[in-house]
């Protein structure tokens, strides 16, 4: 696999699957890019670097083949990289309930966990008898803040898998917030007149990756600020650097070689791994699976599975809100004389977003074998897009 870093030069369109029309007045923006529509790109890419390649039902074929994995966020600040991974759904960031504000209230990052239900007369509605309920550690009655980092810096993020039983850690320098939107607005042109038509004024929206103007008040120069994003991609073929468009209305992207920037297991947590008997799996990319939330790999009925040469059990999931997943199939075949074809929109599927959690206990196995799960894909659907990527935790039963 070669590692490449995508750096968009304009803020890219990512639709939703939501009609837009001259009434609706924004085309709003996916907060992050889907692992099919960088699939699309890398692949469409290594096409045109190919001289010799055509694109019949042969090199359909031979271009679905290459796998891609990603995209992971990457922070590309004076030509480093510092990688970025979804914030986990079994934290919680709150802050304390303080009935005089202060201008820095104390943020701090809370772990969420299985617990057992003890009572009698306690119970819950979960869709399976065998799944736990989780909750949050220690006596704490603050509310969640309203605008938690989105992605963890992957030390931070090292940390909280190598440990279940931390302490509440400050939220600052945690990662960063969702990535910022540019909107702009637009004019509808009249075909006749080649002038705006009236009352067709709309906008969209579009993610923001590049350098930010820095605020006078918060400078001593007036300038641009160093740090922007990127994404970074695994892709199975070997091509040269490049420009391509991504996403919606052709925003361009440059491609570029980074090899050996694909982040690796750390040996920390490799070591904590070797000696747990329960562990966790979160979502890296959004996951398809065949029964909803359950991976394919465990059966619906027991709640049991193998994985990775481990036997092992489900026992509780936090996740967000599932994810409409809908997609362009350009594969099938498409007559350019007669107009006549059936590219088109495939049927939206349920989504599961990254950042969900998965606790499993150990049954039977050696479990030195999970740090062989890093980055390790679980989806029933469409691995090869990079859909499903997962990386694995302590979990402590």
């Amino acid at each position: 696999m070669h590692d490449y870093l995508i750096v968009p030069k304009a803020p890219l369109m990512l639709r939703d699957g939501r009609n837009f029309g001259a009434e609706a007045g924004l085309a709003d923006t996916l907060p992050f890019p889907r692992p099919s529509t960088l699939a699309g790109a890398m692949r469409t890419a290594w096409a045109e670097s190919q001289p010799d390649f055509s694109y019949n039902e042969d090199g359909k074929i031979q271009l679905l083949a290459h796998q891609v994995q990603g995209p992971l966020l990457a922070e590309i600040n004076a030509g480093q990289l510092q990688i970025l991974l979804p914030a986990p759904a079994d934290a919680v960031c709150l802050s304390p309930i303080n009935y005089k504000p202060t201008p820095t209230p104390t943020l701090s990052v809370f772990r969420l966990k299985p617990e057992a239900l003890v009572h009698d007369k306690e119970g819950t509605d979960l869709p399976h008898s065998g799944l736990m309920p989780v909750f949050l550690q220690g006596d704490n009655n603050s509310k969640p803040i309203s605008n938690p980092p989105a992605f963890w810096y992957f030390e931070r993020m090292t940390t909280w898998l190598e440990d279940d039983t931390s302490l509440p850690q400050p939220l600052d320098q945690q990662g960063v917030s969702a990535l910022p939107k540019a909107i702009r607005t637009h004019v509808a042109i009249d075909s006749q007149t080649q002038t705006n038509k009236i009352a067709h004024l709309f906008q969209t929206a579009g993610l923001h990756f590049a350098e930010r103007r820095l605020p006078k008040q918060n400078s001593t120069s007036w300038g641009w600020a160093q740090p922007h994003y990127g994404l970074l991609m695994r892709f199975s073929a070997d091509m040269p650097d490049s420009y391509r468009t991504v996403g919606g209305e052709a925003r361009l992207s440059q491609i570029l070689n980074r090899q050996g920037t694909w982040p690796q297991c750390p040996d920390s947590l490799a070591n904590a791994l070797a000696n747990c008997q329960g562990f966790r799996l979160i979502l890296v990319t959004p996951a398809l699976f065949e029964h909803g939330y359950l991976p394919g790999f465990i059966d619906p009925e027991t709640l049991s599975g193998q994985i990775g040469g481990l036997s092992v059990g489900l026992k509780a999931i936090s996740m967000p809100r599932w994810q409409a997943g809908t997609s362009w199939d350009m594969q099938k075949s498409w007559d350019s004389k007669t107009r006549i074809g059936g590219r088109g929109m495939r049927t939206a599927q349920r989504m599961v977003p990254a950042g969900a959690v998965f606790w499993f206990e150990i049954i039977q196995g050696d479990s030195a074998a999970l740090k062989n799960l890093w980055l390790h894909p679980i989806t029933d659907r469409r691995a090869n897009d990079g859909y499903g990527l997962a990386i694995p935790g302590v979990w402590t039963p």
